[in-house]
């Protein structure tokens, strides 16, 4: 996990729509909050815009879908991945989003929350906003089969393997 790095996306042409971030915006990638690396907004984002398509999220529907991808990996990697990655919905199953979708946070209170389950913005966002969901209306908190693998490749991170 790279600290202190700035990732900017702009552009003077329009790149929405089938551009390989899945974002719908212009946006930036920062590290200056208290989240980590995050998404905010470079212009303003009107209410009800679809700003995330999540066209680079993986579903792994099994332990073994999980760990043989991981296994294709340097450690390193397999921990982003790790920490990137959550449980969601009954069955078990675990995704993560292999794009700057992953750098979408949690916003700790109802007001800081400006995007809804589906990536459309809740109310008006203002230029250089964090862009935040609220991860407990997806997230399975018991984590079952994925917090156990995640565990073990925190136990694991000296050896090189998860």
């Amino acid at each position: 996990h790279s600290k202190g790095h700035n990732y900017e996306h702009r552009s003077s042409h329009n790149n929405r729509g089938g551009a390989h971030h899945g974002f719908n915006v212009d946006f930036e990638v920062r590290d200056d909050g208290p989240r980590g690396r995050s998404i905010y907004s470079t212009h303003p984002i009107s209410k009800n815009t679809h700003v995330y398509s999540g066209s680079w999220v993986v579903k792994f529907t099994t332990p073994d879908e999980l760990v043989a991808y991981l296994k294709l990996l340097p450690h390193d990697l397999q921990c982003d991945v790790l920490l990137w990655a959550f449980p969601s919905g009954s069955n078990g199953h675990a995704y993560v989003a292999l794009d700057e979708g992953s750098f979408v946070n949690h916003g700790e209170t109802n007001d800081s929350v400006n995007l809804d389950t589906d990536c459309r913005t809740t109310r008006d966002v203002v230029q250089g906003e964090e862009l935040l969901e609220d991860y407990g209306h997806f997230i399975n908190k018991s984590g079952g089969w994925f917090e156990d693998i995640r565990k073990r490749a925190w136990q694991d991170k000296d050896k090189g393997s998860s």
